[in-house]
């Protein structure tokens, strides 16, 4: 047991003697995202639905020594008040962007991943519950900041691989 405990400890401060991954190219892609934006989201429930209009505010900051976006939303959806927070980071083991997502509207961590698609868009694929409970399978596209604006995108993939474009957030920088 002592040799167990022992050996834990080395390992232990080996590890802790390594240098701290440093934010890289990737961590300055998601840093544009950093600051307070204005929001006005569009989503569309159910087919022949009309598209529920909402407005919220974003507030998104880096942390852990410029490794993780992290970010808070607050505003209403479908007319109901609406607040999520995610976090999202570059992980140099994947060689992929990683998201997570918790809202008030679930009971559940929303998970995904993905690349950029060669047009400054991070797009990212996530498996997520549906307003039915079932699980479907997202696709996520952020936008590059672009003169303090920017959008995100929400696309539902059916199983024959077809996207449907389920909402799109605006966002213009606060002021």
């Amino acid at each position: 047991m002592k040799l167990t405990v022992l050996a834990a400890l080395v390992a232990a401060s080996a590890a802790f003697a390594q240098d701290p991954p440093k934010p890289g190219k990737e961590h300055e892609r998601l840093k544009q995202h950093e600051g307070t934006w204005d929001a006005k989201a569009k989503f569309t429930f159910a087919p022949g639905q009309p598209p529920s209009e909402s407005t919220g505010h974003y507030v998104a900051k880096m942390g852990g020594g410029g490794l993780w976006l992290l970010d808070d939303y607050k505003g209403t959806l479908a007319g109901s008040t609406f607040e999520g927070h995610g976090v999202a980071t570059w992980d140099a083991a994947k060689k992929k962007y990683v998201f997570s997502w918790i809202d008030s509207m679930s009971c559940h961590i929303s998970v995904g991943e993905g690349d950029e698609d060669g047009e400054g868009n991070i797009v990212s694929s996530w498996e997520e519950k549906g307003p039915d409970g079932k699980t479907q399978k997202v696709k996520h596209v952020m936008s590059p900041v672009v003169k303090d604006a920017w959008t995100y995108r929400f696309l539902v993939v059916g199983d024959d691989g077809k996207e449907t474009e389920m909402g799109i957030i605006s966002y213009t920088r606060k002021k």
